[in-house]
């Protein structure tokens, strides 16, 4: 919900719950047709939340200067980091620079971590001097998308980097620290951001989830390098020489030349990516099955807790962007939750208020805190 939420603007109304509409809403947001205003009324609408209670926000989108709010839940006691994924082609610029870089414990995507270290720079002081006030809130950082890497990576840099290096307040130092050390962070749709080892060591406290065929998360440059070898084995000239050579005969030919291909992309001799994977605990959301696909309000989804290799490999499919928008994951979720919680079913429920009533993620977000609360 809050992730979706940091969309602001464009997501307001379901505007943005549609491929063709999310691009359309990209474009609106390239030419500046919402301003800072604009883009708080839509998040405050999303989320729940009221002008209070948000801390700081940035709207603009730069290459590696993503944008994000920071706000207080009062309910769940959470202090919440949530970063936008991309709605500009800056952040495309981000998301190529995929170079590894190294971090605490690892590798990771240097794209992302530039981002990261941008987006801690501007909000360490925020967060230190809400915990003064707030000593039992705990940081929750989450994001969509781009904002997804950004997040995981904020939760590690807060986690291994309590103390920070920058100047401030004494009296703010120890009180955010504690908080900063059990950091978590819940992300959606994010792409394979990090070395193997890595994603390991954000297991205790990263959570990321993936639905379906969704393409960006198995975007990475190894997946990416996979996919033109396999449309290249499968081309119509490819495939017409093969079958000629196998009605000549010349099978070991034919099999030579398939060899001689993989080892020119991912042999011995060949520069071969680094292996990215998604960061921490990975959940599969699988409504694929056929059951699903024909009463999917009476089903909830299937939830799978996946390996990082399942995500190696770029799936083509007709649903591959309908799969990475942002409500689709939020439908997803709130369909399990309404099997696994049946007395908060009825309010648990975005898609049937969905643009007739504006209080919709009020009432989703209410309903989410008592079952949080709860438990």
């Amino acid at each position: 919900l809050f992730a979706r939420a940091a969309y602001g603007a464009l997501m307001r109304g379901g505007g943005g719950d549609r491929v063709h509409a999310f691009l359309g809403g990209a474009a609106a947001a390239q030419i500046g047709i919402w301003d800072s205003a604009q883009q708080l009324e839509g998040f405050l609408e999303l989320s729940g939340a009221s002008r209070d209670h948000v801390l700081c926000a940035h709207w603009d989108e730069e290459t590696f200067k993503p944008a994000f709010v920071v706000f207080v839940v009062p309910g769940v006691q959470w202090l919440v980091v949530s970063v936008r994924g991309s709605m500009n082609w800056k952040a495309v610029l981000t998301d190529i620079a995929a170079e590894p870089s190294e971090v605490p414990g690892g590798l990771a995507h240097s794209g992302m971590v530039r981002s990261a270290r941008w987006v801690l720079s501007q909000i360490r002081s925020v967060l230190e001097a809400a915990l003064v006030e707030r000593p039992d809130y705990s940081v929750v950082c989450t994001g969509h998308s781009l904002g997804a890497n950004v997040a995981a990576l904020l939760a590690l840099f807060l986690r291994e980097e309590p103390e920070g290096t920058s100047d401030r307040e004494e009296e703010q130092a120890p009180a955010a620290a504690e908080a900063f050390r059990k950091t978590v962070a819940y992300t959606f749709g994010g792409s394979p951001l990090m070395s193997p080892e890595l994603g390991v060591r954000c297991a205790p406290f990263v959570l990321s989830v993936s639905r379906n065929f969704d393409f960006v998360t198995r975007l990475s440059v190894l997946g990416v390098d996979r996919l033109m070898l396999e449309l290249t084995e499968k081309s119509a000239p490819k495939m017409a020489k093969q079958w000629l050579l196998a009605k000549l005969g010349r099978t070991e030919e034919l099999q030579d030349r398939k060899v001689a291909a993989r080892n020119r992309a991912f042999g011995n001799d060949a520069h071969v990516p680094d292996p990215l994977v998604p960061a921490g605990l990975l959940l599969h959301i699988d409504t694929t099955r056929p059951e699903f696909q024909d009463f999917p309000a009476d089903r909830p989804p299937r939830l799978h807790w996946a390996l990082p290799g399942f995500y190696q490999q770029i799936s083509i499919s007709p649903q591959m962007f309908q799969n990475h928008i942002p409500v689709k994951y939020v439908e997803n979720l709130l369909a399990f939750l309404r099997h696994g919680a049946p007395q908060y079913a009825k309010e648990l429920h975005l898609a049937s208020r969905a643009g007739r009533n504006s209080d919709t993620e009020w009432r989703v977000r209410m309903s989410l805190e008592a079952l949080i609360m709860a438990e």
